[in-house]
């Protein structure tokens, strides 16, 4: 019997041995599994992280383009206000020339009477 019972016994260490290697097999399968899908979340999260960078360039270089827009509109305008300035000085300086030679016409005007009344009588004193 003690055979019988030897050969059980490494009947019964074998039948366990391969439970634990079916369970071994069975975590190895699991991590595997647990594995790849945690590969499969990596490679989406690093293209969202790319995806997110190329919207991040996309926005930098949009930012840009409207700083430089900026820019330029900002030198438009202050150029434009310096023309206004220049355009509004003139305007004074066209104005106060035309009120000078508005008086000294009207002076003239004065002048012109006078002189043809001065014209008129010598006339006719003279016509006399």
């Amino acid at each position: 019997m003690s055979k019988e019972s030897g050969v059980i016994n490494i009947k019964k260490k074998v039948a366990q041995l391969k439970q634990e290697l079916d369970e071994a097999n069975d975590r190895a399968n699991n991590a595997e599994a647990s594995l790849r899908e945690k590969d499969i979340m990596v490679d989406k999260l690093e293209n969202d992280l790319k995806s997110a960078h190329q919207k991040l360039s996309l926005t930098e270089d949009d930012l840009e383009k409207a700083e430089q827009s900026v820019s330029e509109l900002t030198t438009r305008a202050e150029t434009a206000e310096k023309n206004a300035e220049e355009a509004e000085r003139q305007m004074k300086v066209f104005e106060e020339t035309s009120y000078k030679e508005q008086e000294k016409s009207e002076q003239l005007e004065a002048e012109l009477g006078q002189l043809k009344t001065a014209h008129h009588e010598l006339e006719e004193k003279y016509a006399d």
